[in-house]
């Protein structure tokens, strides 16, 4: 087996993820933060082969715990990047929502974790993105979160990004 080849084909496969990881931390350390777009997805993860819409379709959104508003994007709305993303929670009755329990999936054949990307966003309120980056295509995300009794919601955002729109 040729180890160099194999390990420059693992260079080739990672340079995209450390890269954007790395600018990340650049906009981190010259304060430019806020301004920049915020890599959602990355170009690789959007490539991955997609889950059969069948498999989706089993898919039932739960809302015992915090009720998920959506503001944005809009459901069947087109956007072009950056997109901003507004998503609220709504405690249930003598209940608080527990940031600590939100997980944010882009579904593929594989699911990726994007949750750490999401996570210096998350308020008890909501996740407010002012500039989120996505590559074009079409793009489906699961949302849950749960309150502080433990009960669960969770819904599907599916966004469609196209240039130019």
């Amino acid at each position: 087996m040729d180890y160099r080849r194999a390990f420059i084909s693992l260079v080739k496969r990672m340079l995209p993820v450390v890269c954007a990881l790395l600018s990340g931390c650049m906009l981190l350390v010259h304060g430019n933060f806020v301004d920049r777009p915020m890599v959602l997805i990355l170009p690789t993860e959007a490539e991955l082969p997609g889950l059969p819409v069948e498999k989706l379709l089993g898919f039932r959104s739960q809302q015992q715990g915090p009720r998920i508003l959506v503001n944005s994007p809009q459901a069947g709305g087109v956007y072009a990047p950056p997109v901003p993303i507004d998503i609220r929670f709504e405690p249930r009755e003598n209940t608080r929502v527990d940031t600590e329990s939100l997980k944010v999936v882009y579904v593929k054949l594989f699911k990726v974790d994007i949750t750490k990307r999401v996570a210096p966003y998350l308020t008890p309120g909501g996740i407010r993105i002012p500039q989120a980056d996505l590559p074009e295509g079409e793009h489906t995300l699961i949302l849950s979160i749960a309150d502080d009794t433990g009960n669960i919601s969770s819904q599907i955002i599916n966004v469609t990004i196209k240039a130019g729109s």
